[in-house]
């Protein structure tokens, strides 16, 4: 039984370890990604737009490059509108997608405990952690989608435009970042 008692014991403790050094990992790499890309949908000075929107990286939704670029490439007013409707949809998703990720952290620090207390087996929380990756994977997915939609708004002659500015130009509107 003491056996049985050791390995538990050693396993908690590996589990702990693992998921602080993964904690850490992951919240670097999210701080990383979300710092990295703040600012670049353009909706500075609207309001508390941004600043709620803090969390999540609103430049993961990549309208920025359109918006800032609307004269070159000859967007109309509607267009205009549908790509800063993407862009806020494309912001809640996100935002939601993190909540669900912070909210199956918190459940997975519970299943954690409740394995070290021996309350549960490893399965639950190997699962809970197989859940939380695939939420990351996630998140990256769901600006695409939105690049997507954003480039069916174009028309060919613009997606052509588009090719034709450079790249400085697409950070025109990013100084300090």
């Amino acid at each position: 039984m003491s056996n049985k008692k050791g390995t538990v014991v050693y396993l908690s403790i590996m589990a702990l370890a693992a998921l602080f050094i993964q904690g850490c990992t992951i919240a670097r790499w999210h701080d990383r990604m979300m710092q990295s890309a703040m600012g670049c949908m353009g909706m500075g000075g609207h309001g508390g737009q941004q600043e709620a929107a803090t969390l999540v990286s609103p430049g993961l939704c990549q309208s920025s490059v359109y918006l800032e670029n609307k004269d070159e490439l000859g967007l109309t007013s509607d267009q205009i509108e549908k790509l800063k409707d993407l862009g806020v949809n494309c912001q809640k998703d996100l935002i939601a997608k993190e909540a669900a990720i912070k909210t199956a952290g918190l459940d997975y620090q519970t299943l954690l405990d409740n394995l070290a207390k021996n309350k549960v087996g490893r399965s639950p929380v190997e699962a809970k952690g197989k859940e939380i990756a695939e939420l990351y994977a996630q998140i990256l997915l769901i600006p695409l989608g939105y690049q997507e939609k954003a480039m069916a708004i174009l028309t060919s002659t613009q997606k052509e435009r588009l090719g034709d500015i450079s790249p400085s130009e697409h950070k025109a509107g990013h100084h300090g970042h």
